[in-house]
């Protein structure tokens, strides 16, 4: 796997400049150029597609408190650092208590939803604006096992590793030499590692975006 300092080298040697980027911290110059296109190529990345699979991922240690029903993203996560992973909990298939999925009930419903009596809970809402998680009031500790989209990474130490396999590093390599293209006005530079970029693009696609099939009625009858 290339970290952060090894790709924005790679860019570099693409671009052709003489020497190599010691540190992703001090470059100097175009370097510096370097540095910020190989970061924001790997948010734009990430950001690119609502449904990219690797941008999903899944907490199972978190249990509510008997008669507590708003948990704010720190006291689901453990912690404020821990939290700062989230990006928009899953309201679609995202929450599971004992592999019974939770229903969801829109922000705006909440304040029409009975929550007087304590029981299992078997719906949620989120506060859009907080990410504070509205339980139905439980009346024990349950285990929830919670669903959610992350973050997106940002680069920047040298040893930063993007969350992604290595054959799929050459987008960021790729897109970043797009934009330093642009910045140095190479025109054909450009060209060329938009196509190469936009080949890479496309195996993420192929690769975790579901495919979505479109069946006939009564076809699984």
């Amino acid at each position: 796997m290339s970290a952060f300092l090894e790709l924005c080298n790679q860019v570099n040697d693409i671009i052709g400049l003489q020497g190599s980027i010691s540190d992703v911290t001090s470059p100097k110059g175009i370097q510096r150029n370097i540095v910020d296109a190989v970061s924001s190529s790997w948010t734009d990345i990430q950001t690119l597609r609502e449904d990219w699979d690797f941008m999903n991922a899944e907490i199972s240690s978190f249990s509510t408190v008997a008669d507590q029903v708003i948990y704010t993203p720190a006291q689901v996560f453990g912690s404020t650092v821990a939290a700062e992973n989230l990006s928009v909990y899953k309201h679609k298939r995202g929450f599971f208590r004992d592999n019974i999925m939770l229903g969801y009930v829109p922000w705006e419903d909440l304040p029409f939803a009975d929550n007087t009596k304590a029981d299992a809970p078997v719906w949620f809402s989120v506060d859009p604006t907080t990410n504070n998680i509205h339980f139905q009031r439980p009346d024990d500790a349950y285990n929830i096992t919670i669903r959610y989209k992350k973050s997106p990474q940002i680069l920047t130490d040298n040893t930063d590793i993007p969350n992604i396999p290595q054959q799929f590093q050459r987008a960021i390599v790729y897109k970043a030499v797009q934009k330093v293209a642009t910045y140095l006005g190479n025109v054909g530079m450009y060209q060329n590692y938009s196509v190469e970029g936009n080949l890479i693009i496309g195996q993420l696609l192929r690769h975790y975006v579901r495919a979505r099939r479109v069946y006939p009625r009564n076809f699984l009858i």
